[in-house]
């Protein structure tokens, strides 16, 4: 599945022999330029016309272009898919079966241990339009593990995990635009809850900036709507060093206010199987009054070891929240993941 990046290629910007100048014939018209700003140049009773040299690097820079939007999207899209971001689990094609196992511990507030397992099944029948999703999880979601880093220093072992059965249909899927609809149950003991909705993502290019927007709406029976929207900025800093700018907005119709974070986060690639992430999280709410309710910071140190489908991830972290007069809270996350299925290990 992991593509290769190629983050050192260079797009030669030497010009090839410019066009041939063309001479009016003897006795005819000058003849008309070729191109709209083709320039004339009178000598005596002859004229010549030039080609525009310009039109050469247009299209060199329109090349340019390309390869750097290319490398972009390439870059992201492998970044996203080693640390398992939100965007690559759902628009991934192929069926998986993930395993993750980690233990987070905070200063003072204990430890607490976590498995979660998420299946995936493509259907190829149906021309890969479908896939099936099975998740035993808390919440509702198409990753085990959207963020790595720890919002709360709550841990409750008594807290009641759900197991999520859902099926996504794609209705458009493209490198700059991905339309579904999802539909599915979440059942705990003897209450099940029906939920759906879609799933909007387009991606834009402007200048060196990669810019993305992600809307999704989801609609739970007894819990009523919810939406969450997000925008990426993303951009190289260097051969080895990607940055990406997120904003995310969370409404819920059973909440009072609104929720959303801006994030912003550095990924180094050190070689094909390791790479690690810098972020600075801001966690904001309205309710009851406007506020930074948190400020995160963390380092996440992500590798492939002994096999090319198992991974070690460490994550250390501190945490600034309101709640606690800002005091500095450290914390660690320590996970294991095992990947089964269809990738192209």
């Amino acid at each position: 599945m992991f593509a290769c990046i190629c983050l050192t290629g260079t797009v030669s910007a030497e010009p090839g022999p410019l066009p041939d100048e063309g001479t009016a014939t003897a006795g005819q018209p000058d003849p008309e330029p070729s191109k709209p700003f083709g320039s004339s140049l009178e000598l005596g009773d002859e004229k010549k016309t030039v080609e525009p040299a310009w039109e050469f690097y247009v299209h060199k820079a329109d090349d340019f272009h390309r390869i750097v939007s290319k490398r972009l999207v390439s870059t992201a899209n492998w970044l996203d898919s080693f640390f398992q971001d939100e965007r690559s689990e759902i628009e991934e094609n192929t069926s998986t079966l993930r395993l993750r196992l980690s233990s987070f511990m905070e200063d003072g507030k204990g430890v607490k241990g976590d498995a979660q397992l998420r299946l995936r099944l493509v259907l190829p029948e149906l021309e890969d339009k479908f896939y099936i999703l099975i998740t035993g999880e808390q919440e509702d979601t198409d990753d085990l593990e959207n963020d790595t880093f720890k919002k709360t220093a709550e841990i409750d072992d008594t807290r009641d995990r759900n197991v999520n059965l859902s099926l996504r249909y794609f209705i458009k899927k493209a490198r700059d635009m991905n339309l579904s609809l999802k539909v599915g149950a979440r059942v705990n003991g003897f209450s099940p809850v029906a939920y759906g909705g879609p799933r909007f993502r387009i991606s834009r290019h402007a200048g060196p900036w990669l810019i993305r927007f992600t809307q999704e709406v989801k609609w739970f029976s007894g819990e009523g709507w919810e939406s969450d929207s997000r925008f990426d900025f993303e951009k190289f800093l260097a051969e080895s060093l990607f940055f990406r700018a997120r904003t995310e907005g969370y409404w819920y119709e059973e909440e009072y206010g609104y929720f959303y974070e801006v994030n912003f986060s550095i990924y180094q690639v050190l070689d094909e199987d390791r790479a690690m992430r810098y972020a600075w999280n801001n966690y904001f709410e309205t309710r009851p009054s406007h506020r930074l309710d948190q400020i995160l910071l963390g380092i996440t140190y992500r590798q492939r070891f002994w096999r090319k489908w198992l991974y070690f991830e460490l994550s250390p972290q501190l945490a600034f929240r309101e709640e606690d007069g800002r005091h500095p809270s450290p914390g660690i996350t320590v996970a294991v993941e095992a990947f089964f299925g269809g990738r192209n290990w």
